[in-house]
């Protein structure tokens, strides 16, 4: 008789199941009892028993992972976890860990007749996407900074694993993109130039990554933007975007030529040349204002190297009186370009005048277009 028999169970969806599931949880997001053949539910009465007999895994192997619970006392049952289940599992990049196959033996007596009927279901386990918890600075920011600056952001990321014994697990953080902006070909990757790396570690439960500066002073000091993702086994990654503004765009540079007559000297006026850079616009205020270095051009250029001129704000000599004029990539800095003036002359850079200050001529206005400019 079609009726005398379990044949199937009223529902079976495990929507539930995702390993973001509390401990000793349902995975079906509705109870189940048996139906019949026509699918009709069978009265609680007839059903004697419903079973879980055994759970394999993908890879055919025993697992403690699922009870099955009467709801009640009317013959509905639903699904859970366990805590061995919850020790273990998460979605990982092995699929076969991840997937069950559950086995079910059901007992009927309808009008004297016992039916014993198998079934198998199987469900999958869902991923929850992996979540970036802390980045420090924030995601987006946009950094002034230097080619000598070793980390530039460190962030923390876990996998969707309710256990969080478990969320560093299969969680991979990355490099996906380079770009310097500020470059001749901007919209291309230049992530093989390995200027950055992204070591990783496990702090407690957190999967924590730094970005790092893997040429130190060899690359160009431009404008970076820099794509990272912390994946897990999943289809969707977690982001972040980080753009480094290592370089700065002067708004003048100037060719300067200071005429003096020195103390002592009667053969008449001695110059001394020197290059003029002004800043403006930098978030660090300390950086803005008018910079010397004592000497024409050529003599920085030489300093630095290439085509690359390095400011030293952070050595730059700020008071007259100085006894050594700055050398190498020191220069002389003041807010304004007629007090950085004064400090040129205030010192060791000239000499002690005979009768009059001296004077300033612009010889040039120096077009910026062909160098880099930093400040450290």
């Amino acid at each position: 008789n079609s009726s005398a028999g379990g044949a199937g169970f009223s529902s079976f969806n495990s929507s539930l199941f995702k390993e973001s599931l509390p401990t000793t949880s349902a995975i079906l997001s509705g109870n189940f009892t048996l139906v019949n053949n026509f699918g009709t539910v069978i009265p609680a009465a007839n059903i004697v028993s419903i079973v879980l007999t055994s759970v394999v895994n993908g890879f055919n192997d025993p697992v403690n992972y699922f009870t099955l619970d009467e709801v009640g006392t009317t013959k509905f049952f639903n699904v859970n976890t366990t805590a061995d289940y919850y020790s273990n599992v998460f979605f990982g990049t092995t699929s076969e860990l991840r997937t069950f196959v559950l086995n079910f033996t059901s007992t009927t007596n309808v009008g004297g007749v016992t039916v014993i009927t198998q079934y198998a279901e199987t469900i999958i386990l869902e991923n929850v996407d992996p979540i970036i918890t802390a980045a420090t600075p924030a995601s987006g920011s946009t950094l002034e900074t230097t080619r000598y600056t070793t980390t530039f952001a460190t962030l923390d990321g876990v996998n969707g694993a309710n256990n969080t014994t478990l969320r560093t697990q299969d969680l991979d953080w990355s490099i996906v993109s380079v770009f310097d902006t500020a470059g001749a070909t901007p919209t291309v990757n230049i992530q093989s130039s390995n200027y950055f790396t992204l070591p990783t570690s496990v702090l407690a439960t957190q999967k924590r990554a730094i970005l790092t500066n893997n040429a130190i002073s060899s690359m160009p000091p431009s404008t970076y933007e820099i794509n990272l993702k912390l994946s897990d086994a999943g289809a969707v990654d977690a982001t972040a975007q980080y753009t480094l503004k290592m370089g700065v765009t002067p708004d003048s540079m100037k060719a300067l030529e200071f005429s003096v007559v020195c103390q002592g000297d009667a053969d008449g006026n001695s110059v001394f040349l020197a290059t003029e850079v002004t800043i403006t616009g930098q978030a660090d205020a300390d950086q803005n204002g008018s910079y010397i270095f004592p000497g024409p051009l050529s003599f920085w250029l030489n300093q630095s190297g290439n085509s690359i001129i390095t400011i030293d704000r952070t050595n730059a000599t700020t008071n007259t009186g100085y006894n050594s004029c700055p050398s190498g990539n020191n220069v002389l800095y003041a807010a304004t370009s007629a007090a950085v003036r004064t400090l040129f002359t205030g010192g060791d850079c000239t000499c002690t005048p005979d009768s009059s200050a001296g004077s300033f001529t612009e010889i040039s206005n120096i077009s910026i277009a062909p160098y880099e400019f930093e400040i450290i």
